[in-house]
């Protein structure tokens, strides 16, 4: 079963070579682009039941040289880390703390969300990789990891583990992201904590340094409550950083790059979503601000809400009507790309945000292609290729693994 929704089992595997051909024959039925599927683990030795989610976690990125790099959640057992070099096949060699890309974890089994987040500092690109748990039945930290050499034919190099937050009672679904200035980036966390039996706190910290162990500093409170549900994803912005978050309603606090590390703003503007909300946010050029959330649970719903550049105005954009979930936002040149599922899991679609005008559905992968599909995780900035990773095929012989693939094509 995976976290959060329910779907329809589609059992196969994709460890044959026929449906590998199969997965790379295939065309969307509204793109003039051939698409690409390339295996990045299989069903049944490869990602966790939701090996790709959430949406408000980033598990793809790309490098300056075109280098990608994945991070997804083997079934309990650490987190993964494979690389892919343009016209090349998936790799998990790596240096450092481990030789294979399989981050092995300090602390018990336990499904974790987790982001990658790139950042250039003194001329050189580096990733950083933080993660907790999924829920509060098995109390994590929040970790982080630091990569560098990200472009070296050996792979990336992995750093040490740094607790940024002891596991105390809890701590779920981290996200990070990296603000611009003029001075250099400075990173920040955002995560929800357990204070209490029924208390919990959204919170975000910053990064003492952008060495290999820095410490969290300067804790911002935004949302305190007796739900274990509230969910936050950060955006870097042209003027500092946002953290868009479940808080209730569907809410964005905003913070200036020029501004003390402990003053946020924004928060007044609100969007009625489902508790359960987990948010995929982007910026548009004009500074304003994108959130994707599944905003119906129960008939799966996905919506689009707009903020102001300053988080006090919100607008619903769009609204699927029944039928979709795991919504996942890049930014275009000229608006947006949206992923998301079919509500049974055969078909995997995305629609493109034209100024102030959404597209029709584009049927990318359907059923056919082996489906089962869910938490496509688009990098987010697409440029000139929309690329993802997906939660794709279960294993025949054991529900709790499914396939992890990457798709790409021409935007």
């Amino acid at each position: 079963m995976r976290l959060g929704v329910v779907h329809t089992p589609l059992v196969r595997s994709l460890t044959g070579v026929v449906v590998l051909a199969a997965l790379l024959a295939s065309a969307p039925a509204d793109a003039s682009h051939e698409p690409k599927v390339t295996v990045v683990a299989d069903d049944c030795d490869g990602g966790s039941s939701n090996a790709t989610g959430y949406a408000s976690n980033k598990r793809l990125v790309v490098t300056k040289s075109g280098r990608q790099l994945a991070i997804y959640d083997p079934h309990g057992s650490g987190m993964h880390l494979r690389w892919r070099d343009p016209g090349k096949g998936w790799k998990g060699t790596t240096r450092g703390a481990f030789s294979n890309g399989n981050i092995v974890m300090s602390d018990g089994p336990n499904d974790r969300p987790a982001s990658i987040a790139l950042t250039t500092a003194s001329g050189r690109q580096r990733a950083w990789i933080v993660w907790a748990g999924y829920d509060f039945a098995r109390p994590s930290a929040v970790m982080m990891r630091r990569l560098t050499g990200l472009n070296d034919y050996r792979g990336p190099h992995i750093g040490p583990q740094v607790i940024l937050e002891p596991q105390g009672l809890g701590n779920v679904r981290a996200d990070v992201a990296f603000e611009r200035r003029a001075s250099g980036p400075r990173g920040v966390v955002t995560w929800l904590r357990k204070t209490g039996e029924t208390s919990h706190e959204l919170v975000t910290g910053w990064l003492s340094d952008l060495s290999a162990r820095p410490v969290i500093q300067n804790l911002t409170v935004h949302h305190t409550t007796t739900s274990a549900k509230p969910t936050a994803t950060l955006v870097p912005t042209p003027s500092g950083v946002a953290l868009v978050t479940q808080a209730g309603s569907l809410r964005m606090f905003t913070h200036g790059s020029t501004q003390g590390l402990g003053s946020w703003s924004g928060g007044t503007a609100s969007a009625d979503v489902a508790s359960q909300a987990k948010p995929s946010a982007i910026v548009l050029s004009s500074g304003a601000v994108l959130a994707a959330v599944e905003g119906d649970i129960i008939n799966h719903v996905v919506e689009v809400v707009r903020f102001n550049a300053a988080g006090t105005t919100a607008k619903f954009t769009l609204s699927t009507g029944y039928g979709y979930m795991d919504p996942s936002l890049a930014a275009t040149g000229d608006g947006a790309l949206l992923a998301m599922v079919s509500s049974s899991g055969d078909t995997l679609l995305t629609r493109r945000l034209r100024g102030s005008t959404w597209g029709n559905n584009v049927v990318e992968l359907t059923n056919e292609d082996g489906g089962d599909y869910a938490w496509p995780n688009l990098s987010k900035k697409a440029g000139s290729h929309v690329r993802m990773l997906i939660d794709a095929g279960r294993c025949p012989t054991n529900n709790q693994h499914n396939a992890v693939i990457s798709y790409s094509r021409s935007l």
